[in-house]
């Protein structure tokens, strides 16, 4: 019935409009959902980093800005790749009432990343850990030192590392920074800890493969 109606060529030129901006529309990937898995892939690529930094943070607030740091260049790539220059006639098929700006898209879904990803580290056992006055092992860098007064030895919640009780663990953080910053101040190339077994006891030595350096911690 309506196959025979004439259609004038104003018309037809806006229902191609309307039928070219919805498809644009339809096929345009979803800006949060690759935003999300962007900030997902680089939050787990730079775990270690994220939490080293976090452990040095004081409030929420510099926490917050320091997972929209992690993820600005993210945020950056994915605005320069749906804002490339349009055809005019792709310009001409978007309504400006029916776009919403891309700058508030991105701060509204920057924002509510931010807080998802916080919440999520924060709580998770990781990042508690390294938000709290916990140690972690010098050895494997992932789990925490315990001491057992009763049997007089500090051990790791993940790793094999088993130490004497010699010092409180919090003054045995102190003693592997210090040593850490010794070596720093002499040589650029991340050391390593081992346990070295003496007789009935074992030391903790900070060792270099690079520069040489060998220092017992503890």
């Amino acid at each position: 019935m309506f196959s025979d109606t004439l259609i004038s060529p104003r018309a037809d030129h806006d229902i191609r409009k309307r039928s070219a901006k919805y498809k644009k529309r339809t096929d345009s990937p979803n800006f949060k959902d690759i935003l999300r898995q962007r900030c997902r892939a680089r939050v787990k690529a730079q775990r270690g980093a994220l939490f080293d930094q976090l452990r040095s943070l004081q409030n929420e607030d510099c926490v917050r800005n320091a997972l929209s740091q992690l993820i600005e260049s993210d945020l950056n790539e994915l605005q320069l790749s749906r804002t490339l220059p349009e055809t005019c006639d792709e310009a001409e098929m978007m309504d400006s009432a029916d776009n919403e700006p891309l700058s508030q898209l991105a701060a509204s879904d920057r924002e509510r990343w931010i807080l998802e990803e916080y919440e999520r580290l924060i709580g998770s056992t990781d990042a508690q850990v390294e938000m709290s006055e916990a140690v972690v092992c010098p050895m494997c860098a992932m789990g925490v030192l315990s001491d057992n007064p009763v049997v007089g030895v500090v051990t790791c919640s993940l790793c094999s590392l088993v130490l004497p009780l010699t010092v409180p663990v919090a003054e045995l953080e102190g003693l592997i920074m210090k040593a850490v910053d010794g070596h720093g101040r002499l040589c650029g190339e991340q050391p390593t800890f081992t346990v070295c077994p003496e007789d009935t006891t074992s030391s903790l030595l900070l060792m270099c493969c690079v520069c040489g350096h060998v220092q017992q911690v503890v």
